[in-house]
């Protein structure tokens, strides 16, 4: 392919990490066009305010299979059904993944039962989870929708062996550099705090205490307070000016990636 102008991403990718009560599933679910919540089923979409639910729907991931019937789902139907796609969360999926490849693994090798889990079924969940989470991400950059991830928050650094380099609260993604890997899919990492007088902050500005990027550059201060998905679409839109919530491909009614599974 020849060298081309450089354009802007076509889509949000947002990875957003924050403690759990603080409103991470409420917050995706201000969206203000349809949007698709993909969950385990220990998460839920209660916090959710009563008149956001009815624009959007839910898919319960219970195992592998799961996740690739959302995934083939939203490549095939994700562009015309759906504005926002969001995972939430990918932090508790971890242990529902690996429930489901213990499963397996007991049924092919029943030995196995008295030992549990060893490092190589720990690998095979992270490849799993991050070519799902590199290949959604290749379909959000198609324009097929934009993409939200929330996650746990933990305290990591990106050489933990270190003891001089200085931790930050970063998503909790278990396995060897995961964290810092699903972060460099996204364009904004954001890490939701709260003020001294109990207001909802989204910090989008690296701290020395906290990991964040915001490739938008959409806040003068690195941080919005009681936000909400139109408001940061918005501060998006005005620095860029030309996302207006999620764009579509000229003349094309499905999203085609090359390279996609």
């Amino acid at each position: 392919m020849p060298a081309v102008p450089l354009t802007d991403s076509k889509s949000i990718k947002m990875l957003l990490n924050a403690p759990s009560g603080w409103g991470k599933t409420r917050l995706f679910g201000t969206a203000q066009k349809s949007a698709l919540f993909i969950r385990p089923p220990v998460d839920y979409v209660d916090s959710i305010l009563p008149e956001d639910k009815p624009r959007h729907k839910q898919w319960v991931v219970r195992d592998w299979s799961a996740m690739e019937d959302v995934y083939e789902h939203c490549r095939h139907e994700g562009q015309e059904l759906y504005d926002w796609v969001f995972f939430d969360s990918i932090s508790s999926y971890q242990d529902i993944g690996l429930d489901d490849l213990w499963e397996t693994i007991i049924i092919e090798k029943p030995a196995r039962k008295r030992y549990g889990l060893d490092k190589g079924d720990y690998w095979i969940n992270m490849q799993r989870l991050g070519r799902w989470v590199r290949d959604m991400a290749t379909l959000s950059d198609s324009g097929a929708f934009n993409l939200g991830i929330t996650a746990w928050p933990a305290e990591l650094s990106p050489s933990p062996e270190d003891e001089e380099i200085d931790r930050k609260m970063m998503p909790w993604v278990q396995g060897k550099n995961m964290a810092m890997k699903v972060c460099g899919y996204m364009n904004i990492v954001a890490f939701g705090t709260v003020t001294s007088k109990g207001t909802r902050r989204l910090q989008l500005n690296e701290t020395e205490h906290i990991y964040a990027k915001d490739q938008f550059d959409c806040t003068d201060k690195g941080f919005m307070l009681n936000p909400t998905i139109p408001k940061l679409v918005s501060a998006i839109d005005s620095k860029r000016g030309s996302l207006n919530g999620r764009p579509r491909t000229t003349g094309r009614k499905r999203a085609k990636v090359k390279g996609a599974r």
